[in-house]
């Protein structure tokens, strides 16, 4: 039991604030190239200077960084963090709820910030991730969180968004044996009761504007209200280039203002149709395989690009 304590706090070292200047770095800026045998100074938990002719505060840590790399805190724009456990129990298992249509379920709230993975995630260089809660069409509100944090609202980064897991046309795998005519029947029940969905929520929108509130009150529809009024986004799952020049009519027709398209495995056999939209996009997985037999076996890889 005593190995196991020792072993314990060595993996789980305490955080400790104060002022830290981290010198002679090759720094990656993204956007302004690399600096090289640069400073960054951290403050109270913030970035407070990055450059070659940074001065160091009095008081300052120094940590000399000669020979490393400094790089910003990388995001996954698609992740089940802190609504899972690893392991076969249910009871530590929170992605998804019953029902087709719950925008009201926030994944916010199911974050539990003790997750085993999130510590494993951060040491990565993942601080950000956007977690998204799994199931059928609308299946809940993702949230960005960062993976530091003693409860959910501390790790919130101040982003939620509706997810819309667009109705798919093709088979789900090889296992799908349906015929073409059941496919067929199956999408077009899946988009009367996507377009069923919105017009009830663009009339709950008309009805609370005209009550200013006051209206019988109707969660689901509730929580799609600010995407029906352009105040929060929609991310919508999709996959094939069939389903997303599918997906881009709709929400043309639909005039929602505030979309991002999020998976887009054939996103590069439409980029030009993407890009005329304006849509932006969250691409991946990467560590997949090409989603048709005969693709090349990087497709996955360079998609985004």
């Amino acid at each position: 039991v005593l190995v196991l304590s020792l072993s314990l706090q060595a993996q789980s070292p305490k955080g400790k604030r104060g002022t830290f200047a981290l010198t002679n770095a090759s720094i990656e800026t993204i956007t302004k190239g690399v600096i090289n045998n640069g400073t960054v100074i951290i403050s109270d938990g913030k970035i407070q200077a990055v450059g070659a002719n940074v001065q160091v505060p009095q008081g300052a840590e120094v940590i000399d960084c000669k020979g490393s790399w400094i790089y910003p805190g990388m995001i996954d724009s698609g992740t089940r963090l802190g609504l899972f456990e690893f392991g076969n129990y249910a009871q530590a298992t929170d992605v998804g709820e019953l029902g087709d249509v719950i925008p009201q379920m926030k994944a916010l709230t199911a974050v539990n910030p003790n997750s085993a993975g999130i510590p494993v995630t951060r040491i990565s260089g993942v601080t950000t991730t956007l977690t998204v809660p799994n199931g059928d069409l609308f299946c809940g509100t993702a949230a960005l969180i960062n993976l530091h944090g003693y409860t959910p609202d501390q790790m919130f980064a101040g982003f939620e968004a509706l997810i819309l897991n667009y109705p798919r046309t093709g088979r789900r795998g090889f296992f799908d044996r349906r015929s073409d005519e059941d496919l067929k029947k199956a999408a077009d029940k899946a988009m009367d009761r996507l377009n069923e969905i919105w017009e009830r929520a663009v009339q709950y929108h008309k009805i609370d504007s005209a009550t200013k509130g006051k209206g019988t009150y109707y969660p689901e529809m509730q929580a799609m209200m600010p995407v029906v009024r352009g105040e929060m986004s929609l991310i919508v799952n999709v996959e094939a280039a069939k389903d997303i020049r599918a997906a881009l009519k709709w929400v043309h027709e639909k005039k929602i203002k505030k979309v991002i398209f999020s998976g887009v495995a054939e996103g590069w056999r439409v980029a030009d149709e993407l890009a005329k939209a304006n849509i932006p996009c969250f691409v991946g997985p990467v560590l997949e395989l090409p989603s048709r037999d005969y693709d090349r076996y990087d497709k996955a890889y360079a998609n985004a690009g």
